[in-house]
């Protein structure tokens, strides 16, 4: 729905026109076209360098995401997604220590809840 009525077409003809962003334009939330996807926008954004191909690096760059974090391959926090013969794995490091994570999940718990802490 819009001010001028009710927009109506294919959802993907209504992603392109640009008429599903518009709908749900907000200061805490944003429309990725390319991928169909809502995401929130966080006010306060910390920086993680991140390491890693494939799907694994992916998905962690879109789960610090939601938690809050931006990739800045210069930021003193850095995560190393490897795979390994028994899956994957997270190496953490601070500069100071390091931690190894086995699961996204394990991960995301070892990291502040508020990103900046």
């Amino acid at each position: 729905m819009t001010e001028e009525g009710i927009a109506e077409g294919a959802p993907e003809d209504l992603i392109l026109s640009g008429a599903v962003a518009r709908a749900f334009e907000s200061p805490l939330l944003s429309f990725s076209k390319s991928e169909g996807t809502f995401s929130f926008i966080r006010g306060r954004q910390t920086g993680v360098a991140l390491e890693g191909k494939g799907l694994a690096a992916r998905l962690t760059e879109k789960a610090l995401g939601r938690q809050g974090y931006r990739i800045d391959p210069e930021a003193p926090l850095k995560v190393t997604v490897s795979v390994t013969s028994g899956g994957n794995e997270w190496i953490v490091s601070d500069g100071l220590q390091k931690t190894r994570c086995l699961s996204l999940y394990d991960l995301l718990g070892h990291l502040p809840n508020e990103p900046g802490q």
